[in-house]
């Protein structure tokens, strides 16, 4: 009897104008700058939607994303290739700093310690909420979220030291795959960009 495996794609959201320092300073709350946050740029729809067509014949079965403005119209342009498909929206799957390695804690200093031992638990909620087996068939399922937490998510497939996120590149709409086997968990690929021209790969 074959063992069912869980195939996860993870995007990265596509290019997005982003706030301003005086208009990030004017929302006090993470909830408001959610609400008021630059949306995808001109180029970043049409990452979007490039990433769309590379991933449309998969056999997609669930499409997850992140609250944040950025990440939800990138995920509503890959939907509109899986009709019937349902997209969820969800904040666990938001932008963070999930943890610091010592070697480059100077340039997170102004980061409360309280706030990043919180993004480590939304982190770590998030991955055992997606990365787990899959059960009956084959699962292929889409998860558009941010750069940092992308990498941690790939760094805890890996097996290794989870700070090794912040050693990784991710451009945006680019692709990781990782597959969930009953034997183990493979990183099939990190950071896949082919879908999208060389003069087309923006990392902001």
């Amino acid at each position: 009897m074959k063992m069912a495996s869980r195939l996860i794609y993870l995007v990265r959201h596509g290019q997005y104008q982003r706030l301003s320092p005086d208009e990030l300073e004017s929302d006090s709350t993470a909830e408001q700058a959610t609400r008021v946050e630059g949306g995808l740029t001109t180029l970043g729809i049409e990452q979007a939607r490039l990433t769309a067509q590379r991933l449309m014949s998969y056999p997609i079965s669930a499409i997850y994303c992140s609250s944040l403005r950025r990440a939800v119209q990138t995920a509503e342009i890959i939907a509109q290739e899986f009709p019937g498909i349902p997209l969820r929206r969800t904040r666990i799957l938001c932008e963070c700093i999930p943890c610091v390695p010592p070697s480059i804690s100077e340039l997170f200093s102004d980061v409360p310690s309280e706030e990043i031992a919180r993004a480590r638990e939304q982190a770590d909620e998030a991955y055992g909420r997606y990365f787990k087996q899959a059960r009956g068939k084959d699962k292929h399922e889409i998860v558009v979220c941010h750069g940092n937490l992308m990498r941690y998510f790939v760094s805890r497939a890996l097996g290794v030291e989870p700070g090794t996120w912040v050693k990784m590149g991710i451009f945006n709409c680019g692709i990781s795959q990782i597959r969930i086997s009953p034997k183990r968990t493979q990183v099939v690929c990190h950071n896949d960009s082919g879908h999208l021209p060389e003069d087309e790969r923006t990392a902001n």
